[in-house]
């Protein structure tokens, strides 16, 4: 099928926009996300805001970022009107602009080619436009100093076309190593790094940040004072969470779609005496798909 798609010159397989510069580019159509299904998500975000006095980060997919990119007249889901509407119900100032940050750098590579993830420099600038947010003063992690693990990454959009195309490299910051920390996966694994190099001798590569994906993640940096946060997140939120470590002694990693509990019952066991910051990231097509909690 693939190859005839190509024959008849479609720029659109399996639901994989074939873009410039050898981006696969993932579809997101203006009908795919009903009203309703979307004012129940913002029901839900903006319970947890008013509860948690909460930050939202929502970052756009690629196909609203990389837009000179794409075939021409392609559609796709308007993602800034949705980060418009999350700003009105939520408040201005409590939500990240991410989406200016990441338009300011388009020329780079902020996205993967083959895969529907930030890259770890996207994730960088999502986490200067935090800082600013915030009010706090980013730390100076060196782009030039950034290493790669892995350049044979292939991920999960060239698997939905099947086709044969160049690899991506997986770079992350090596300053993040420098801390010593406890990592605690599902409250029961154990380890000293938020990174897992078993990952890059295998097809999902991605997991190399935090150890790919568990319902609860907590990180504790003994050497510091005392800050928490609490991070309720996609995948979006794996290689953005390791430039955190500057900022907090603690922090809980929350991926709601392999968590059975209570958010807010589990959130109050975790909450410090002197409180805790409590941020959402998600990537805006993931937000519409999949924020739930009980």
């Amino acid at each position: 099928k693939t190859e005839t798609d190509l024959l008849m010159q479609h720029q659109e397989i399996g639901g994989v926009y074939l873009s410039k510069e050898d981006y696969l580019i993932e579809q997101h159509l203006p009908g795919d996300y009903p009203e309703q299904q979307t004012a129940e998500r913002l029901k839900l975000l903006d319970r947890l805001v008013q509860e948690w006095n909460a930050s939202v980060m929502l970052v756009p997919t690629a196909d609203n970022i990389l837009q000179d990119k794409m075939p021409a007249n392609a559609p796709c889901y308007d993602q800034a009107a949705l980060l418009e509407r999350v700003s009105g119900l939520v408040g201005e100032e409590r939500c990240v602009d991410v989406y200016g940050a990441l338009q300011e750098h388009s020329s780079e590579q902020i996205y993967y080619r083959t895969d529907h993830h930030w890259t770890s420099l996207g994730a960088y600038y999502g986490y200067l436009a935090w800082a600013d947010a915030m009010g706090e003063a980013p730390y100076s992690y060196d782009v030039e100093g950034m290493e790669t693990v892995s350049e044979n990454f292939l991920g999960t959009l060239q698997s939905k076309v099947n086709l044969d195309w160049p690899a991506d490299s997986i770079r992350y910051f090596p300053e993040t190593r420098l801390r010593r920390l406890e990592v605690t996966y599902d409250l029961q694994t154990e380890t000293d790094s938020l990174y897992a190099e078993k990952y890059l001798n295998t097809k999902d590569q991605y997991g190399f940040f935090l150890d790919g994906n568990h319902g609860v993640t907590e990180i504790d940096l003994p050497d510091r004072g005392k800050k928490t946060l609490f991070l309720i997140k996609d995948s979006y939120a794996n290689c953005f969470v390791p430039l955190l470590l500057p900022h907090y002694d603690r922090i809980y990693v929350m991926d709601l779609r392999y968590f059975n509990g209570r958010l807010f019952d589990f959130m109050k066991a975790c909450e410090p005496e002197e409180g805790m910051d409590v941020l959402v990231l998600y990537n805006c097509i993931h937000f519409l798909e999949e924020f739930q909690y009980y």
